[in-house]
């Protein structure tokens, strides 16, 4: 494993994931091709109730996550420790759990405004045969929905870490994890979401086959032998899309693992100096 001894660029992260991947391509796409098989299975009504995929989301990110540590590590995985969170259903569980109600409730900063300024519109509109501003407030309405969602998504990014703090500290609580992963990612937030942006290029580049199928799909619309083409086209931008994501995803969290480690490796060099 890497020292991380200073802050690491996303260009080093990204470097360090590619190198690390080197001879387990194969293995994190099979990792994240049955991660995604096993999420949309639970997914599926009648197959996976709604309640089945929230008992066991915790405990199979918490795995998930623990794999590309692994490759961060440059330890050998397989694919059986995606399962490996299950070891510690409980804590995973209950982390999911209030990630998911902290993100919400910051979240209710924008919707609760936001559904006060709708149903006003929506008086407004029942009041008067036609009202000219409404679409005007429409449109600050979602801007301020926008807007207003953003402690939300600050939010998430704060509790990042969470998952990859449990897996390391098996014995830590999950509101523990969660303290701490906002303690580790003080003054980091952005360096995550700037980690994260640098992926766009890879992911705008796999869509564009779906933009020109859809821009072809306009252009025939009014061909009826050539709709069924613009439809197949469709279908394999879509299969290119899903193929791409199989090979970038490893990247990505890969490189978000790097980015743990060396929040890790700072923190416990900041520990070791003050001793």
């Amino acid at each position: 494993m890497e020292q991380n001894q200073s802050v690491k660029s996303s260009s080093e992260l990204r470097r360090m994931s590619r190198e690390q991947l080197k001879g387990k391509w194969g293995a994190a796409v099979l990792l994240i091709f049955v991660f995604g098989i096993v999420s949309i299975a639970f997914a599926i009504p009648y197959i996976g109730p709604t309640v089945i995929r929230l008992l066991i989301g915790g405990a199979l990110t918490l795995g998930f996550k623990s794999c590309f540590v692994r490759i961060a590590r440059r330890e050998n995985f397989e694919i059986e420790n995606l399962f490996s969170g299950f070891k510690n259903f409980g804590s995973a569980l209950v982390l999911q759990l209030l990630m998911a109600i902290f993100q919400f409730l910051w979240a209710l900063i924008a919707i609760i405004p936001f559904i006060i300024i709708l149903i006003s519109i929506g008086i407004s509109i029942s009041d008067a045969a036609y009202d000219p501003s409404v679409g005007v407030k429409l449109v600050l309405a979602y801007f301020l929905l926008i807007v207003l969602l953003i402690p939300a998504i600050i939010a998430g990014f704060r509790y990042s870490m969470a998952y990859y703090i449990l897996n390391d500290n098996p014995d830590m609580g999950a509101y523990e994890a969660i303290v701490e992963s906002k303690k580790m990612m003080k003054g980091n937030k952005w360096r995550l979401f700037w980690l994260r942006l640098t992926f766009i290029g890879w992911n705008l580049l796999s869509g564009v086959p779906l933009i020109c199928s859809f821009i072809y799909l306009i252009v025939v619309a009014g061909d009826s032998e050539r709709i069924p083409i613009a439809i197949v086209l469709i279908i394999l931008s879509y299969i290119v899309i899903l193929v791409a994501s199989l090979f970038l995803l490893p990247y990505i969290e890969t490189s978000k693992a790097n980015f743990y480690e060396n929040l890790r490796q700072l923190k416990e060099n900041k520990l070791g100096v003050e001793e």
